[in-house]
């Protein structure tokens, strides 16, 4: 018959709605699954704790190792530095390379000391770092120049549009603290 071919919710109408309200919940999950991989959708942008800016911190330092590095890939200071920051970094890394210099940067411990939020745009950090950096100098045959350093540093963060998630926030400025 036609009733056994289509199943009634055991309590009637009542039940057919929360049956169909939890199938369109599940197709609107579907659909913002979707979205987020569409091109110009921003992941929501995290306010800054200590693993937010932990995590900027270190992309902060892999960039410096990159741009000074022996490949003076200077792109990720851009994905990580605004204003004045990454034009000074920016001239440093052409320094640098013009020298024909290099430095071989090892990020050996970061913690985070304090995070103090400004405004919803703007957030100071301090953290102590631990680096070991080597000086690669093509032109010299002694031996390259080596230091470890622990030293306080004091970073200000911006929240921007150029990326989402924790990608919005960039450094504007930083200065060593000890």
């Amino acid at each position: 018959t036609a009733a056994a071919a289509s199943p009634k919710p055991a309590g009637g109408i009542r039940d057919f709605g929360v049956v169909m309200g939890a199938a369109a919940s599940n197709v609107g999950d579907s659909i913002g699954d979707a979205v987020s991989h569409l091109p110009g959708f921003k992941k929501p942008v995290p306010p800054v704790d200590a693993n937010v800016a932990e995590q900027v911190v270190r992309r902060w330092q892999f960039a410096k190792a990159q741009a000074l590095g022996v490949a003076h890939n200077m792109r990720p200071l851009e994905q990580v530095l605004e204003g004045p920051m990454l034009q000074q970094w920016q001239t440093r890394a052409e320094d640098v390379k013009s020298h024909g210099w290099a430095w071989e940067y090892q990020l050996n411990a970061l913690s985070i000391d304090k995070v103090e939020v400004m405004s919803p745009s703007r957030v100071m950090v301090e953290a102590t770092l631990t680096e070991v950096a080597i000086l690669k100098d093509r032109a010299r045959t002694e031996e390259d120049d080596k230091y470890e350093s622990t030293y306080r540093a004091r970073y200000e963060l911006r929240r921007t549009d150029s990326a989402g998630g924790v990608r919005a926030w960039k450094i504007v400025g930083g200065s060593v603290v000890y």
